[in-house]
């Protein structure tokens, strides 16, 4: 078990993608969607969790209709909830990953970190998929997970192992590709992956995803999207085995680690499960706290008093913790195309020039090599990174879109954690 611990809010999502909402946001969006009026929070401050708390509960004040009514409603915004951020995450996907992204997450699966996330969305499992670390999301999820195959599609061979060490995620509010039979099913119902890869633009790994269509049209038509809302009282949801097991998982692996970074979680006074998840952990480590607001660093310190603070704050917090922690991701390799080969070199998915090299690759030259463009660029990028060609994992990279055949390695941390 890694002693690495990460906590991860929706300002991490947000640093990623402007579009990717924080909870003000998510109730702006989530009343568009169901198309009524925002005046119904006004008895509640405003506030979409509040809203959410009072539909969720039987109120004794209200008759059986009402609640019932209320109930409805509140299985509505469930449901709207997760179409709003699959909406977002459509979003997110469709511009290039940010290079920090790719650093932070090849640095977490070096270090087989523990990965706790309040998030919905996928994009921290899209990272892991962009970089060709695994080839199912089933490899990173610690919880029984289930999959569905529709008659005919069953195959006798299994999905790859990871070609190295992977994080590990806890979804402890659940995922935009989980579905199960919902609030009313029995504790035993099995969580369901309906989605198991994805990309970002430009992976080396990217290539055409299949659509549902035929047998798999109406594969999860009896199943309800598994987002435990932001509400105060979530202890509804916490019935299912499968959840549990990942909440005492994750409780089992934080009172171990060594060390915790929290980003973008600001442990909200609502929000009472992840304040006492944290407090009863009782860490006596380094905690670093990275968020765009430097209040946030006072809370954790109040929540866990025993740990050595340190902070990042302000628009580029996560830039810095990540220029700050993480190494370097090196990507190397051939492009071919109608035009011939091409030498390529990409460091934390920026390409590097390599026309002004002291002894550039000249396509025309013979040299009875039969891949001289592969041979040139192994030698140029073990000049510039020592040992990197052997320490690059092997049959790891597949041909990306561009028709370029990819190896890569990832540096190490600049500090440990």
């Amino acid at each position: 078990m890694s002693d690495h611990y990460v906590l991860l809010g929706a300002g991490f999502s947000r640093a990623i993608c402007d579009e990717m909402p924080l909870l003000h946001d998510l109730s702006e969006q989530v009343f568009t969607e169901l198309g009524l009026s925002r005046d119904a929070l006004a008895p509640f401050g405003g506030d979409l969790e509040q809203w959410l708390s009072h539909l969720s509960s039987n109120q004794p004040w209200l008759t059986d209709q009402e609640n019932l009514r209320n109930l409805a409603t509140f299985r509505d915004a469930s449901e709207a909830v997760h179409t709003c951020i699959v909406r977002s995450e459509t979003v997110a996907v469709a511009s290039p990953i940010p290079s920090w992204l790719t650093r932070l997450i090849w640095h977490w699966c070096t270090l087989n970190a523990n990965i706790a996330t309040y998030n919905y969305d996928v994009l921290l499992e899209t990272s892991v998929s962009h970089l060709s670390l695994t080839r199912t999301w089933a490899d990173l999820y610690a919880m029984p997970i289930a999959e569905r195959r529709a008659p005919g599609d069953v195959s006798q061979y299994p999905t790859e192992q990871p070609p190295s060490s992977v994080l590990r995620l806890f979804k402890l509010h659940g995922s935009t590709n989980w579905f199960y039979g919902g609030p009313d099913a029995p504790v035993t119902d099995r969580v369901v992956m309906t989605q198991a890869s994805g990309w970002w633009p430009g992976s080396p790994a990217e290539h055409s995803l299949p659509r549902s269509s035929g047998r798999q049209t109406n594969l999860y038509d009896d199943l309800l999207p598994l987002i435990i809302p932001p509400t105060g009282t979530k202890g509804g949801y916490y019935g299912n085995r499968s959840l549990r097991a990942q909440w005492q998982t994750a409780f089992t692996a934080l009172k171990a680690a060594k060390s915790l970074t929290i980003i973008g979680y600001s442990f909200p006074p609502s929000d009472l499960a992840a304040r006492h998840f944290i407090a009863s952990s009782r860490l006596a480590v380094p905690v670093a706290v990275v968020d765009r607001r430097p209040e946030v660093a006072a809370t954790v310190e109040a929540l866990l008093p025993s740990a050595a603070i340190s902070a990042y704050s302000g628009e580029q917090a996560i830039e810095k913790y990540v220029d700050d922690t993480c190494g370097d991701v090196v990507l190397w390799g051939v492009q071919h195309n109608a035009a011939g080969r091409r030498s390529r070199l990409q460091v934390n998915g920026i390409d590097i020039d390599l026309s002004g090299e002291v002894n550039p690759y000249d396509p025309d030259l013979p040299t009875g090599d039969p891949d001289p463009a592969s041979t040139w660029i192994a030698q140029e990028v073990e000049r510039k990174y020592p040992g990197a060609t052997r320490a690059a994992l092997r049959d790891h990279w597949p041909r990306s879109n561009d028709g370029t055949l990819w190896q890569g390695i990832y540096t190490g941390p600049r500090q440990s954690e």
